[in-house]
């Protein structure tokens, strides 16, 4: 397990990453570590985003939405436990709205797959 900082910290120094995947658990985060956690990653995040398992969550995905360069993800993948597609997620999606040409939600143990699709919903 890593910490969410860590994490941003590893991102940070990266003028590209394309074809991101965040899988795995982390240690929560103490709510001071989280103020601006976002803002030092500086480089351009495209291609590919994959989230699994706790990196779905509201952590994760507001640090991404902080990143002031923004996201021009082409493809989000998220993997969840819970069969509904999590805000935050919806909120993700909606940061890549002019990039963005496909979202699939997996869900349980199975990974049964839902794509979404590509034109009308941004």
């Amino acid at each position: 397990m890593v910490r969410l900082v860590q994490v941003r910290d590893i991102m940070a120094p990266s003028p590209n990453l394309d074809d991101l995947k965040l899988s795995g658990t982390y240690v929560s985060p103490d709510r001071r570590e989280l103020s601006g956690i976002g803002k030092a990653p500086k480089g351009r995040f495209g291609g590919r985003l994959v989230l699994c398992g706790a990196c779905v969550g509201e952590d994760t995905i507001n640090m991404l939405l902080d990143i002031p360069s923004g996201l021009r993800f082409v493809e989000l993948e998220i993997c969840c436990t819970q069969n509904r597609l999590p805000s935050s997620a919806v909120r993700l999606a909606e940061a890549c709205g002019k990039t963005l040409v496909k979202l699939s939600h997996t869900v349980g143990l199975k990974c049964k797959s839902y794509p979404f699709p590509q034109s009308g919903w941004f």
